[in-house]
């Protein structure tokens, strides 16, 4: 099976999570692999479900987003594409995520941490005991932890049910997609799992959908502007569509899935591309 570059996070600046903004920073810099002072960070005025936590934005000295996060609504008009199309779901300046410089340490706001316990249903690989213990560092309330995996495929899914769900998925899910994210360096580096690791989240299913619309949008203009297709991450079905659904109308872009399982991925196809004509098709089929 042909393999297709992935939507890669290093691309553009990230979010990271920590108790002090040292802590935050040194996750940015293990992330991006640069030394702290190669890295210029801000932090967001609002940031919802973080529990008096630092959250930071950071990228490498030098790095230049495109505006409008990611390069979409600006670059879209010149490239001919949905210059109107869509601009109810995100028009204008990213609400509350406008970051300000942050030359040093901002105070952390006061907040009740609630007692978080995670309830293991079976048992958990190394990679499901970081969940665990990355969610229940957050205090967001109890939870439940469920792992499970489908036999001939390497995606180890976690489903996490329960009183903690309702932070996880607030904020876009930027906390959910930071640990997914670190879970799946951990099962990297594991000698027991090579797998690639999915976190679902109970309920939250409208800001869930919201976020994946934004991802949906960040690809295509990756992809346009690269000329090449991109494999967002493997998802469920439901995410799938979501996704689907948010770029079909979009002018010179086109999606399609790839590969086998419960968790296949969404290939986003840029008009040009060799695969384009076939995604296409695929979508008026799946009408």
């Amino acid at each position: 099976m042909e393999t297709y570059p992935m939507y890669d996070k290093k691309t553009e600046a990230n979010e990271f999570v920590g108790d002090t903004q040292e802590e935050a920073t040194n996750q940015a810099t293990r992330f991006y692999g640069v030394a702290s002072e190669e890295l210029q960070v801000a932090i967001p005025d609002e940031v919802s479900g973080a529990s008096g936590r630092v959250v930071i934005v950071a990228s490498p000295v030098g790095f230049k987003p495109s505006q409008g996060g990611g390069g979409g609504r600006e670059d879209r008009g010149r490239s001919g594409g949905r210059s109107d199309r869509g601009r109810g779901r995100d028009s204008g300046p990213s609400r509350g995520r406008e970051a300000r410089s942050a030359p040093s340490p901002a105070p952390v706001a006061e907040a009740k941490a609630k007692p978080s316990k995670g309830e293991v249903k079976g048992s958990l690989e190394t990679v499901g005991q970081f969940v665990l213990g990355s969610i229940e560092r957050l205090g967001l309330g109890h939870f439940q932890i469920e792992e499970s995996s489908e036999e001939g495929s390497d995606f180890l899914v976690y489903q996490i049910t329960g009183e903690a769900c309702s932070a996880l998925g607030s904020g876009d899910g930027r906390a959910i997609d930071a640990i997914q994210l670190l879970a799946n360096q951990v099962a990297r580096g594991s000698e027991d799992s090579a797998s690639r690791v999915v976190i679902e989240v109970e309920g939250k299913s409208e800001e869930r959908a919201g976020s994946l619309e934004k991802l949906a949008e960040r690809a295509a203009d990756r992809a346009v502007e690269s000329g090449r297709a991109l494999a967002l991450d493997a998802m469920n079905g439901r995410d799938r569509r979501i996704v689907h659904l948010a770029l079909k109308e979009r002018d010179g872009v086109a999606t399609m899935g790839i590969g086998e399982g419960r968790y296949r991925q969404v290939l986003v196809v840029p008009e040009g591309a060799p695969e384009f004509d076939e995604a296409v098709a695929s979508s008026q089929a799946s009408s």
